[in-house]
């Protein structure tokens, strides 16, 4: 059931509380100014009802320097309450990002899965900017406009009957067109923000992905895409803009015709000696703050409906569940010994099945490689381990412990990993390989680069270790960035170590050099190595040859060899080709 706009309109009260003092203050403020601003009018009638008097100097004095007064505390305070509200704006909004980005960096990554990042990073954008446009609208307009109305009512009334009943006939008709415009301004909101997601999502695919854009020449067809739907976007805009304008059109002819009305009935009652010039003329300015609050408060219930669009919008992150949030009782593990228990595992993505009754004994400091065609499950067991994931059934512990005992942080810091994707930072060499150990001294990260092999090259760039890697490793080669992604996990010195095709961007002899380092590295540590290079895991001591999501065979490389068919015929592929027979060189 989707919530009110009320309702959710109150679960944003945490973000303004830390600022509550301030928002009050600006709240006050600004109703002083707005009650203060409604005295205008009968400051101007003092001043021309004192011509013709027989105290025409000192009520006229009188009445020109309150107005001077008034416009000189007016702007003091003004000045006063545009930084203050400033300020609050900022403090809100900051409260709103730190809760969005703490939500998107906590919750699991089956939910990246579903979305694209940049429809995400556009989503919390507007919703942001939506909710900071209602969020000023509430607090500076509606009421001080309450304000203003109420004292211009009650002053017109008690000024001249006649011409407040004539203002009162206008007053309501650009509340009525209002209410009557808002709900299409809010489904238009809607539309334009669903629209503006999706062109964003595909433009940061796009543009993710430039290298095979240009490979297959689809430059002008992405580009042309792009400027198509940004085209039908803003048809939208340019209707929303065509309707809002005769809207706004009618409703300033309404005010104009309201303020003639009130000019020639006044006229008239000047002439029948009903009433005075300054009458008229306080009635004249109250008639243009009448119709301004009471389109100010229009303008707040039409902010108020588009804003619920991006109250939603963000509150589909916020309340977005976390299935792998931290139990109440979980605790950290300061130093794990390494033995890893899978037991009767099952996972499956959406429908698809990927791990059956998976079960494996890994003692601490065994070598364990997971072997087998794409697809069999061998990176989701990995995720299970980082509990990235949680089984559907079973259970996954380390020493004995069940991982969704443990808090996820003290979890992955005792894990060291280098991804099948080499996520590199836009920031330097040095920063990326010390991300899970910030505090690491120079010499411990040249020696995780040397163990890696990367020092070498690193050492050929001019800032060296400063040197900036670009967007995802954009400025690096695909090998330096998988040196790179090693030098980290190396460093990070974690008990237990997932190595998920590690070396598949090298060349021959820089993926023996780094194999070395690697074989020494992983001596008395749990490790688990994911490859399809099956000479990069004769050494294992235990091989896991998994097919379909289950265990087929586990055992040495001899013992599979001569065991299992199918990771001989692997081997043999892998060794002499398809053929499975040895090509002599032509």
């Amino acid at each position: 059931m989707t919530e009110s706009a009320v309702s959710l309109a109150r679960k944003t009260v945490p973000f303004l509380a830390p600022c509550r003092l301030s928002i009050v203050v600006v709240v006050v403020l600004t109703a002083a100014v707005s009650s203060v601003e409604a005295l205008e009018p009968l400051l101007m009638k003092m001043l021309f009802d004192s011509l013709g008097q027989e105290s025409v100097m000192r009520d006229f004095t009188m009445a020109a320097v309150g107005l001077v007064l008034l416009s000189v505390g007016n702007q003091a305070v003004g000045g006063f309450l545009n930084w203050l509200t400033w300020r609050v704006r900022i403090n809100v909004q900051f409260n709103i990002q730190k809760a969005l980005v703490g939500r998107l960096f906590s919750l699991p990554i089956s939910f990246f899965r579903k979305r694209s990042v940049g429809a995400l990073v556009l989503q919390m954008n507007r919703s942001i900017e939506g909710y900071m446009g209602g969020f000023s609208e509430v607090t500076t307009r509606i009421l001080p406009n309450l304000l203003y109305l109420s004292i211009s009512l009650v002053s017109m009334y008690v000024l001249n009957l006649h011409l407040f009943l004539l203002a009162l006939a206008f007053a309501p008709l650009p509340t009525l067109i209002g209410i009557w415009a808002a709900k299409e301004q809010q489904e238009r909101e809607q539309k334009l923000l669903t629209s503006w997601c999706s062109v964003f999502a595909r433009f940061n695919e796009a543009l993710s992905g430039i290298s095979l854009v240009k490979c297959f020449g689809k430059e002008s067809t992405e580009g042309q895409w792009f400027m198509n739907r940004v085209g039908e976007t803003n048809r939208i805009v340019m209707r929303g803009v065509q309707r809002d304008t005769s809207i706004g059109s009618v409703t300033a002819l309404i005010t104009r015709l309201g303020r003639i009305a009130i000019a020639l009935l006044g006229g008239y009652l000047v002439l029948q000696g009903k009433t005075t010039i300054g009458t008229v003329v306080a009635f004249m300015g109250y008639m243009g703050g009448l119709f301004g609050p009471v389109q100010g408060l229009t303008g707040t219930y039409q902010t108020f409906r588009r804003t619920s669009v991006f109250l939603r919008s963000m509150f589909e992150i916020l309340d977005e569940p976390d299935p792998l949030q931290d139990r109440p009782d979980a605790k950290c593990i300061a130093n794990m010994h390494g033995d890893v228990r899978f037991e009767n595992v099952n996972f499956r993505y959406d429908e698809a099945q990927t791990i059956q009754n998976f079960t494996l004994d890994v003692k601490a400091g065994q070598t364990i490689a997971l072997v087998g065609p794409s697809g069999a499950g061998k990176t989701t067991i990995a995720c299970l381990l980082q509990r990235l994931y949680d089984p559907q059934q079973g259970v996954v512990t380390i020493d004995g412990v069940d991982l969704r005992c443990i808090r996820r942080d003290s979890l992955r810091s005792q894990i060291g990993c280098v991804l099948q994707e080499n996520v590199l930072f836009n920031d330097t060499i040095r920063n990326n390989i010390c991300y899970g150990r910030p505090d690491a001294t120079q010499e411990e990260i040249e020696a995780a680069a040397k163990a890696a092999n990367a020092h070498e090259f690193i050492m050929t760039l001019r800032k060296r270790y400063d040197t900036m890697v670009g967007e995802a490793g954009s400025l690096l080669s695909a090998g330096q960035r998988q040196r790179i992604s090693i030098a980290r996990a190396l460093l990070k010195n974690a008990p237990i170590l997932i190595l998920d095709e590690a070396t598949s961007a090298m060349d021959v002899e820089c993926e023996s050099q780094v194999q070395d380092a690697i074989d020494k590295l992983i001596r008395g540590r749990t490790t688990f190595v994911i490859a399809h290079r099956l000479h990069t895991i004769r050494n294992a001591d235990k091989i896991v040859l998994i097919r379909n999501g289950k265990i087929e065979r586990t055992g040495t490389h001899r013992e599979l060899m001569l065991g299992s068919p199918y990771y001989a015929s692997l081997v043999r592929k892998q060794m002499f080709g398809p053929s499975g027979k040895e090509r002599l060189a032509a």
